[in-house]
């Protein structure tokens, strides 16, 4: 048996961007997510460091794996 979806109400604003043909942004991406640790700067400079990502995970108290995703560009990717 599957589960029933949920009913997912959008505001008039919302309905009237979709009918146009927009898309629905959701999510804040970057610095405007409430639980971003770092920053447009702070991505483009792991991005042109050399240094481990350890030093990052440490300088910036995140994990491994996410300056891992911001340098490869799985997260931020908005940031060239």
């Amino acid at each position: 048996m599957t589960k029933p979806r949920p009913n997912w109400s959008h505001t008039p604003y919302q309905k009237g961007h979709l009918a146009r043909g927009g898309k629905l942004d959701l999510f804040r991406r970057g610095e405007q997510a409430p639980t971003a640790r770092l920053d447009e700067q702070a991505v483009r400079q792991i991005r042109e460091s050399d240094k481990p990502d350890s030093y990052w995970a440490k300088r910036y108290g995140v994990t491994s794996p996410t300056i891992h995703r911001a340098r490869t560009g799985k997260s931020w990717s908005h940031i060239q």
